[in-house]
């Protein structure tokens, strides 16, 4: 899909559930139920699959030339090669017998890391050695955000780890629900938890910023997605059931909201615009400073009855020379 305009440039189809994608150049990634496949962007012929990982769960992320996954019932970390899908190396985390890699896998610099389990493991991406490990204060479900040489996790509290030797730098205690994976910019951290958003200080433990209540107006109501927010230089993007606000990242106050008519399942920055996808796959472009719509794009624009009830839009999309890469997973009652 094109960034500026929303044009559908090209899809791809494969039979059963997907991750989302990683696009390297003319190759795009995606992890399937029966492993990983390499697909030709501008042809889209796959031009070659590994099964041995078995069903990957999490979304590829490539580095140097190299994609990583997590497979086997997420209980292997492989790295392959970009062109030939041959591996590199293989990585099993020596967290019990019973032990998953819990989150996705993020590149920060030359390393990799990700959430198994209670501990927080680093892994050289070109040797796929141990750098460190370390144990947090509850079982790692979120995808960890790294920031000025910070890794920062969201388990039973925030915490934040040296990105270099795993040592813990920076925390605040959870009071409530745990939320959604947290985002840094410049010296603040935020989430989405059940009452709404929260910001949080990044040079102070324990020390909350400000806080949002009432964002969704019906008495009683939940957030009930608690999805990541997006930031950008000023303002943070949360999106609320089928809202995205945009609020002051120093104060909270709201800048401006907009509707996209479903329940917002994935809201990201590019430059000066941000997007939003709904549980239909349909998406959404404005500018980040006013919230002016720019651009809509339906996936069924025939009087806008979806295939499907449901579109669920696994983790992140992809962006690459101009164009956004969405992976979609139908789900309809029968």
């Amino acid at each position: 899909m094109n960034l500026k305009d929303g044009t559908l440039q090209a899809t791809y189809r494969q039979e059963g559930r997907v991750t989302a994608p990683a696009v390297a150049g003319k190759q795009l990634f995606v992890g399937t139920d029966h492993g990983l496949k390499c697909v030709d962007i501008t042809t889209r012929k796959v031009e070659w699959h590994f099964a041995d990982a078995g069903a990957v769960n999490f979304p590829p992320v490539t580095a140097g030339g190299t994609v990583f996954i997590s497979g086997s019932a997420n209980k292997e970390v492989f790295a392959l090669d970009a062109t030939t899908g041959t591996i590199r190396w293989r990585y099993k985390p020596d967290d019990g017998h019973s032990a998953r890699v819990r989150t996705p896998l993020t590149v920060v610099g030359d390393a990799l890391v990700f959430g198994c389990e209670r501990r927080l493991h680093c892994v050289d991406i070109g040797t796929g050695r141990t750098r460190w490990l370390a144990s947090t204060g509850g079982t790692l479900w979120n995808v960890p955000c790294a920031s000025d040489g910070v890794v920062y996790v969201n388990s039973k509290h925030i915490e934040g780890f040296s990105s270099a030797t795993g040592e813990r730098v920076w925390q605040h205690k959870h009071k409530g629900d745990l939320g959604s994976a947290p985002v840094v910019s410049g010296k603040r951290l935020f989430v989405v938890k059940e009452r709404g958003p929260v910001a949080m200080d990044l040079t102070r433990e324990d020390h909350v910023l400000w806080k949002r209540r009432g964002l969704w107006k019906k008495p009683g109501q939940e957030n009930p997605g608690r999805e990541r927010p997006a930031a950008a230089s000023d303002v943070v993007l949360f999106p609320v059931d089928y809202l995205i606000f945009a609020l002051d990242c120093r104060t909270g106050k709201e800048k401006w909201k907009l509707n996209l008519g479903r329940g917002v399942k994935r809201v990201f920055v590019v430059g000066e615009r941000c997007y939003g996808i709904d549980y239909l796959g349909r998406v959404a472009c404005a500018e980040v400073t006013s919230g002016r719509q720019l651009w809509r794009w339906y996936r069924d624009r025939e009087d806008d009855k979806p295939a499907c009830d449901y579109m669920y839009v696994p983790g992140e999309p992809a962006l690459s020379d101009g164009a956004l890469f969405i992976a979609t997973n139908a789900w309809q009652h029968n």
